[in-house]
């Protein structure tokens, strides 16, 4: 048998020799036992896991590998410029080439324009009128200066593509998210039409190049109705109107020679602009001057030259607004996800140029790609859009669809970077946050498209190609957002949600009678329902003593009305105390003269057929929420119909 002492044991440290298998005390009272030591760590360790959960990690540099010699990124490297002096030298006139090009596209393309037989020619933008209503329709009294005075005008190009953001009312209804082109059988259009989208409509512009024109307002023929042929032609359809309106918009044919300087280059300068900037990445430039110089250039080029912008004074200024919290938060954005995700230059310059530069081009003209190709007005989804069937289920599933596939995946990528619980996490209390916010307080989501992309850029914070090529993306499609359209809320109002202009107040109720409204002598009548007893007519201090039965004049004084105005085809006619409009007295009001006046007078000695009559109260100056529509034949006394006040 061996010796005990060559047979060894091992044993715990805490195991004691004494008996009942006791721990032995140890000789320093001060120290912990290897059991407190364990649980210590490991509970340490649990706590440090939990906090990583939350904690952003770099990203684990799994695709991005070495360049292998002889390939198309080593062949470029080692042609692109390597000294400081040469780099620089090149850069500067790189810079200098592409500011030229942008001065004078700009210039030639938006303030060089010419007509021949004018002095000047004004830029307008794809929604300018020459006339238009002001709140409650048209009126006459201030528009008359309109008439019979030709004005050059230049438009940008990509007008048919303009949409009615906020409903306009024609009729019975309103036009909302189509081009407000109203008419165009024979050339006519009615006097509110846009200009620019009119023109294209009748061919007389290329959507493609813009240009210049002569429009003029006239007085309208009497028997005269602005019907469309429910076509789309030369890709707009224009809404029909079937009756009368005092003012047509008339173009004046331009001979060749006539105008200098007048199309719009913006498409025309992609070819330029686009392979200019996907050249910079091949130069050895840094990626912090790669990411900057093409935001800035993309910034100045979008402002100034880009086919999507009006280029009129007004569409600039909005832009410029909105240029220096975009590049905060471009900042934000490069320090954070692009400084990850974008690979050197200098070692992967095709990734560089095409995954980068060039989707952050094409995201930033998205929303224009998207609505040339498919008829997907926006990108922005809103309670309304639904409710109003422009946003159809099918477009909502169709990008969620897209949206769902591209999170999965970079869940993949996340998970096993092992940052996916930190993610989700963020991701739920946002959201949370921002559907159940609105919900306190009396809104509705409203997610703007460059919010879209602010939302999922932190997803691209990989250093991956896929996650490169989603970044500029989105990039490309927040500055289209802030560039075009501001910094928009992202919620709505209820009121915004339910209808147009729509204070949520009480409307005036026709009280027509057939046997009063046929020809000139037609009188329309109407009431106001104060409360479930009693109905308001003329608003004079008299007529409200005797309808409310009080002498207290200081309680008449706070009625919610002060006076009504009434509209027929959208041309305001009236505005006081009565209740009633006679059509005779109008007509000995407004006279013979020149004008929109002359042609309403036509129009209502005419007996206009299909009028339709609006009617709303006025509180404090502001014109409150119109009513139900009558559609009426002033000819013959007939009450045709009531249409329901216009609901998005």
């Amino acid at each position: 048998m061996a010796n005990d002492e060559d047979s060894v044991i091992d044993l715990p440290s805490w195991v004691s020799s004494g008996t009942n298998g006791k721990p032995r005390p140890s000789s320093d009272s001060n120290a912990s036992s290897p059991l407190q030591d364990h649980l210590t760590t490991t509970r340490q360790a649990l706590l440090q896991r939990i906090s990583s959960l939350f904690t952003s990690k770099l990203p684990v540099q799994y695709e991005y590998e070495s360049v292998p010699r002889w390939s198309l990124d080593w062949l470029i490297a080692r042609i692109a410029p390597k000294g400081s002096v040469r780099r620089t030298v090149l850069l500067v006139l790189y810079y200098a080439a592409f500011l030229a090009s942008l001065l004078l596209f700009a210039k030639f393309s938006s303030f060089s324009a010419s007509v021949k037989g004018f002095d000047s020619v004004s830029t307008v933008s794809c929604a300018a009128q020459l006339i238009s209503e002001g709140g409650g329709g048209l009126n006459f009294a201030n528009a008359n200066s309109a008439f019979y005075r030709r004005q050059a005008l230049r438009c940008p190009a990509g007008c048919s593509s303009q949409l009615a953001w906020t409903p306009i009312r024609i009729g019975p209804g309103a036009a909302y998210l189509v081009p407000y082109v109203v008419g165009g059988i024979e050339g006519k259009y009615r006097g509110d039409s846009w200009i620019c989208s009119s023109a294209i409509h009748a061919g007389i512009l290329s959507n493609q190049g813009g240009g210049c024109l002569v429009a003029t307002l006239i007085p309208s023929v009497p028997t005269d109705t602005f019907a469309s042929s429910g076509e789309n032609q030369n890709g707009i359809k224009a809404i029909s109107f079937n009756s009368t309106y005092p003012a047509t918009l008339k173009f004046d044919s331009l001979e060749s020679g006539d105008d200098s300087f007048c199309q719009d280059l913006g498409f025309v300068s992609e070819a330029l602009f686009l392979p200019l900037l996907l050249v910079l990445p091949l130069l050895n430039v840094p990626k912090r001057q790669l990411f900057w110089s093409t935001c800035t250039c993309a910034i100045l080029y979008w402002i100034f030259v880009s086919p999507n912008t009006g280029k009129s004074d007004s569409a600039i200024r909005l832009s410029l607004a909105s240029v220096l919290p975009a590049i905060g938060i471009l900042y934000v954005i490069y320090a954070n996800a692009t400084v990850l995700a974008l690979p050197s230059p200098s070692r992967h310059p095709l990734e560089a140029s095409f995954l980068f530069v060039g989707l952050l081009w094409t995201g930033l003209h998205l929303d224009y790609l998207l609505n040339s190709v498919a008829p997907l007005p926006t990108l922005d989804f809103s309670a309304k859009m639904f409710q109003n069937g422009t946003a159809s289920l099918v477009q909502l599933f169709v990008l969620l669809t897209l949206v769902v596939a591209a999170a999965v995946t970079f869940g993949y990528m996340h998970f096993k970077q092992g940052t996916l619980l930190g993610y989700i996490g963020g991701y739920t209390t946002l959201f949370g946050v921002y559907l159940l916010m609105p919900k306190v307080i009396g809104l509705s989501v409203h997610l703007h498209h460059y919010l879209t992309g602010l939302l999922l850029i932190p997803l691209t914070r990989i250093k991956s190609r896929f996650a490169l090529a989603c970044q500029a993306l989105l990039i490309g499609l927040f500055l289209q957002g802030v560039l075009k359209y501001g910094f928009a809320s992202p919620f709505n109002t209820n009121l915004q949600v339910q209808a147009t202009r729509t204070l949520g107040t009480t409307k005036a109720l026709w009280a027509l009678n057939a046997s009063e409204i046929s020809g000139p002598d037609a009188t329309l009548r109407w009431l106001y329902p104060f409360n479930a007893t009693v109905n308001v007519t003329d608003l004079d201090t008299a007529s409200l003593i005797a309808a409310f039965n009080t002498s207290d004049v200081a309680a008449i004084s706070r009625l919610p009305v002060t006076e009504y105005v009434v509209t027929i085809n959208d041309v305001l006619v009236y505005r006081g105390k009565k209740s009633h409009y006679s059509i005779k007295s109008a007509i000995a009001q407004i006279g013979n003269g020149e004008g929109i006046d002359a042609a309403l007078t036509a129009s209502m000695n005419s007996s206009m057929l299909h009028a339709y009559l609006r009617v709303a109260p006025v509180r404090s100056g502001t014109i409150l929420d119109f009513g139900d529509v009558a559609e009426v034949n002033l000819g013959s006394g007939e009450i045709v119909k009531y249409h329901p006040a216009f609901r998005n």
